[in-house]
């Protein structure tokens, strides 16, 4: 009876920390655009949205494709935690690693959303977020980003 007891013990002492291991899913699609310039695919959560045209979210969040003459690239963003999200896509026209905007905060890059949306300044990306989020509590294929 000890041993079995034991036994059981190490069983779900060894299976807990898998239990309570996140899942994780990716994100992926495609981004249709026909120029050659680095594309920055960025997957943004909440906390990082606010500042989204300002700040690249976490590394592990952003994928940088370079453009293609065929006009179609493939991304794919892996390790994603379950939760609410925002792709966002931009278009890295002077090669500078980062979204460019004016002095009245107005886009300089082509940019776009996994939903469509225009950009009118900082204001209106605050609002965004509701519109524009999706849940990834599975693998999320089939995004289609077209500029």
């Amino acid at each position: 009876m000890r041993k079995t007891a034991v036994l059981t013990f190490i069983l779900l002492s060894i299976s807990t920390p898998f239990s309570n291991a996140q899942e994780k899913f990716s994100v992926s699609g495609e981004v249709v655009y026909s120029g050659i310039e680095k594309i920055y695919v960025c997957l943004h959560t909440m906390e990082t949205f606010e500042n989204c045209l300002t700040a690249l979210p976490p590394e592990k969040f952003v994928e940088v494709i370079n453009g293609s003459s065929t006009g179609k690239v493939i991304f794919k963003i892996g390790d994603v935690p379950r939760g609410e999200y925002v792709l966002m896509v931009f278009v890295d026209k002077n090669g500078n690693g980062k979204f460019d905007l004016d002095t009245w905060g107005n886009a300089k890059e082509p940019i776009s959303m996994h939903k469509q949306f225009e950009v009118h300044g900082l204001a209106t990306m605050r609002t965004n977020w509701d519109r524009q989020k999706f849940k990834v509590d599975k693998d999320v294929t089939g995004i289609e980003i077209k500029f």
